[in-house]
């Protein structure tokens, strides 16, 4: 099973490379995987679909809403894709371009939301997957990391929720069982947040950094957060 970064935004100066953190964080989890990366916004997307393969959509400062043509032509690939049976997952912008290609609606809320949030977990796979990280687990909440403005406010048809908060309704949903996205970011580091944060271009309130910063100091020394590996599980799971 190979994992294929399809990227979609190059975020200079905030990673080495754009699949950097997808590819860090994913052999983290299963030191075996192999990967292939593809470039959104440059146009290359997957031509030939393999069966038992994941097709990982990133993230970007992008709106799925925006009528670029390259979001345009990552849009019809999803629904073509999906048709055919892929395996496909989403993170943040990801998550909302499946749900925007499939019969959802993402819009741009009032509040954007950088730092640790936890939702509610209402689906029991991913209660399981966060329960096997060991006895600390919570098993009905997840918390990750969080850095976006535009959220899923509408899932695409026969889609279900799978954890929810009240700042988001859908922090993560599934379709059938080929179909996964996550709004918040498992290939996140606690140190990269707070880098991030620290970025000219970050425009949060002071309040909000405030809150983000207490919020990654209540993290300690973790590198990870440990539910980040359940919805690691989650994604990687779509190959059964």
């Amino acid at each position: 099973m190979k994992l294929h970064i399809i990227t979609c935004d190059a975020f200079r100066g905030w990673f080495p490379s754009a699949d950097h953190p997808y590819r860090t964080f994913f052999s983290r989890v299963r030191p075996a995987l192999s990967f292939e990366v593809h470039d959104a916004v440059d146009g290359v997307l997957p031509a030939q679909l393999i069966p038992g393969d994941i097709y990982l959509i990133g993230g970007s400062r992008r709106g799925v809403y925006e009528k670029e043509p390259w979001i345009e032509r990552l849009l019809d690939w999803i629904r073509a894709a999906h048709e055919q049976g892929a395996l496909l997952a989403g993170i943040c912008f990801g998550h909302q371009a499946l749900c925007h290609a499939l019969g959802g609606r993402v819009e741009r809320v009032p509040k954007q939301w950088i730092g640790v949030r936890r939702s509610s977990v209402v689906d029991p796979q991913l209660r399981s997957r966060i329960a096997a990280l060991g006895e600390q687990a919570d098993a009905g909440h997840l918390t990750l990391l969080y850095h976006h403005h535009d959220q899923a406010v509408r899932l695409p048809p026969a889609a279900r929720v799978l954890a929810s908060s009240r700042f988001c309704p859908c922090e993560a949903f599934a379709l059938g069982d080929t179909v996964i996205g996550f709004q918040g970011h498992p290939e996140f580091t606690v140190g990269l947040l707070r880098f991030l944060l620290g970025q000219p271009a970050a425009d949060f309130s002071e309040s909000q950094k405030s809150r983000a910063l207490a919020g990654l100091d209540a993290c300690g020394a973790t590198e990870y957060l440990a539910d980040s590996f359940a919805a690691a599980e989650m994604i990687l799971g779509l190959a059964r």
